[in-house]
């Protein structure tokens, strides 16, 4: 079935075994899943989810998925908040010295 990687993974990010960076992997995973299947509410949750979690680790986590999550708005056709997002990702780029 097209549902077999939720399946899979869903279960997962419960676990307490696991750290917060696989989690926060995990949930960004699931995000781009639900993203693909079009389902914006679980996307958007797995993406947020994925954000608090990396907000206890690397600052570029934190904004590269920022930027998934604007890629999701972008796929639903919320194109303000996807442009803010995905701007911030470029601008937090460009400050660490990334060249177009």
């Amino acid at each position: 079935s097209n549902d077999k990687p939720i399946e899979n993974l869903k279960p997962l990010v419960g676990k307490d075994a696991l750290s917060v960076s696989t989690k926060g992997i995990l949930h960004q995973a699931l995000g781009n899943i639900y993203r693909s299947a079009a389902d914006w509410h679980n996307s958007q949750y797995n993406f947020e989810e994925s954000i608090q979690l990396a907000k206890e680790g690397d600052e570029y986590d934190v904004m590269e998925r920022e930027a998934e999550l604007g890629r999701m708005y972008r796929s639903s056709g919320c194109y303000s908040e996807a442009l803010k997002r995905q701007k911030s990702f470029l601008q937090f780029s460009i400050c660490r010295g990334y060249r177009y």
